[in-house]
């Protein structure tokens, strides 16, 4: 379930919230009903500074040593952190579409008070926190000291396009893990999704592709085209 955790900064309830995905990804979540949370470890093959903490000033003011020590015990207490990845936008992004999904894209919206809900079924744990982007050594996001989390929540100004909150999951035992450390969520996704939302330039024949897909599935919600690219009147 989720859990309320002063170590994480967690948007309002009402806070949109978006996952941009190519067809097959969007088809795996409709058709499993489950939310992938990928281990801190599979990303860092997309960014070696994921997990690091390069930002932890703590560590950055004391015996390198030492630091390396805490580093190193803190990756052996528990398990992989795995985490569900969102874009925090009033709207929808003209920059996500163009990194995420191309013309086979598709953004799926919901709120952070649905995403909360979904995780109700479960005794594990669950925490919801915006990502902290910096380049140099800070406090820990929040004023706690430096723990497991804070190499997960911060993320260097490269990536402050994503405007990411994240979902992680830790000691988990009735949720299930894959090899790598990553997790299966099953989720309801008549209960999570508010919108869905095709690329403003599509492919001809997606939105069908995708109406029929819910259907056969049961997702009540109609897909709809985004608007970015709508000719202006004048």
């Amino acid at each position: 379930m989720y859990k309320k955790d002063p170590r994480f900064e967690t948007p309002n309830d009402a806070s949109k919230i978006w996952q941009y995905l190519n067809y097959d990804k969007f088809e795996s979540l409709v058709r499993n009903e489950a939310l992938y949370f990928c281990s801190i470890d599979t990303l860092k093959k997309l960014d070696p500074f994921e997990g690091s903490y390069y930002a932890c000033k703590l560590l950055n003011e004391i015996d390198t040593s030492a630091a390396q020590n805490f580093v190193d015990q803190m990756n052996r207490c528990g398990p992989p952190i795995a985490v569900n990845c969102w874009h925090l936008s009033e709207s929808d992004s003209m920059a996500m579409w163009k990194i995420y999904s191309g013309k086979k894209g598709i953004a799926v919206q919901t709120t952070i008070q649905k995403l909360k809900a979904v995780f109700s079924r479960y005794s594990d744990s669950v925490w919801i926190g915006k990502i902290f982007y910096t380049d140099e050594p800070i406090d820990h996001p929040t004023g706690w000291s430096a723990d497991k989390f804070m190499a997960c929540m911060t993320k260097r100004k490269c990536y402050e396009h994503e405007k990411e909150v994240r979902a992680f999951v830790w000691d988990t035992t009735e949720i299930s893990r894959t090899e790598d450390g990553s997790a299966i969520v099953p989720i309801k996704t008549n209960n999570i999704f508010e919108n869905i939302i095709l690329s403003p330039d599509s492919e001809m024949g997606l939105m069908e592709k995708v109406r029929s897909l819910l259907i056969k599935h049961r997702v009540n919600i109609e897909p709809i085209k985004s608007q970015v690219l709508t000719t202006p009147p004048f």
